[in-house]
């Protein structure tokens, strides 16, 4: 092991990068990570003109909160909240590993003691009952569409891509890598999920999406192979999916007032779920449900709207 007088910070940042980031690189949450230790080492090397890490003590990731809150971005707007917390979490996560896997800090860990900066409160982004079933018509208005002779009916995979994300709460990119063999007609079977771990079942609720899947499987067939997939039996890339979800929101729109439009992504369907357990089985459930560990993080997917809050004068 190298002494703590000579490592320096880039080092520490990619092979932490390398090591506790596990998506070889590709993948949002590497991408996001790599950004925020980014801006760590460029706000370090600006004040201090060096990276050794043995000269990073508490006082210093003080004084790198107070440069995030001040500092703008190339388009000259300031960092979000959501931002400079989202980046203090990353440091702090990173700061520990250093610490207990390297030594480096001979004065102790750079981030005890630091007072996290204020954490907004976070959007309930989950759509109404009502929004719900105008994404199920038009999803099954879109299958229903007369189709080219001989074309493979895409619109009973699209269907059960929503039923899907509507039934199990998982994140698109989670959902995506599934095998067929991974489905057994109730359950989705060891399931990888953000951060790498292992989820030996994650339910599919409700009968409806459970038939729209198997409806999918009827003319998809049983060959090995992505869960979801295109023509050519490719995986379903993530962009394709999201694609997906938005012609269906259009769908939905199509004939709706202006007032009553709504926007949809994957990851609102997560929330939609998230607080449909809570509401119904209670918040233990709904954090089962959603690979969640503590109940602060369930908290954005149960906290009312203010939709909500409104429906109480009704």
């Amino acid at each position: 092991m190298r002494s703590a007088s000579g490592l320096e910070l880039p080092g520490l940042a990619q092979l932490y990068l390398g090591t506790q980031v596990d998506d070889q690189g590709q993948g949002a949450t590497f991408r996001a990570k790599r950004d925020d230790l980014e801006k760590l080492l460029r706000f370090y090397f600006e004040h201090y003109g060096h990276y050794r890490a043995a000269e990073f003590y508490p006082a210093t990731t003080r004084r790198f909160l107070r440069w995030l809150a001040t500092t703008k971005k190339a388009d000259g707007t300031a960092y979000a909240e959501t931002t400079i917390s989202r980046v203090y979490s990353t440091v702090r996560h990173f700061a520990r590993w250093a610490h207990r896997e390297r030594k480096c800090f001979p004065m102790g860990s750079p981030v005890e003691g630091v007072s996290p900066p204020k954490e907004p409160e976070p959007p309930w982004k989950g759509l109404r009952e009502k929004d719900v079933d105008r994404l199920i018509t038009a999803a099954h208005a879109l299958r229903n569409r007369p189709k080219r002779s001989g074309a493979t009916n895409q619109g009973t995979r699209d269907l059960a891509l929503l039923h899907a994300l509507l039934g199990s709460a998982l994140r698109i990119s989670e959902l995506l890598s599934l095998e067929v063999s991974q489905y057994d007609g109730r359950r989705f079977l060891g399931v990888i999920v953000k951060g790498g771990h292992r989820r030996d079942r994650v339910p599919v609720h409700k009968k409806e999406n459970r038939e729209a899947i198997a409806s999918w499987l009827s003319e998809r067939g049983d060959n090995p192979g992505p869960l979801f997939c295109t023509r050519s039996g490719k995986p379903l890339l993530r962009r394709q999916a999201y694609g997906i979800i938005k012609r269906i929101e259009a769908q939905a729109n199509a004939h709706l007032p202006e007032g009553e439009r709504f926007t949809v992504s994957p990851h609102e369907l997560r929330h939609t779920l998230g607080r449909e357990l809570a509401n119904d089985r209670g918040e233990r459930f709904a954090r089962k449900q959603l690979g969640h560990r503590s109940g602060r993080q369930l908290y954005r997917y149960i906290q009312p709207s203010d939709a909500d809050l409104e429906d109480l004068f009704d």
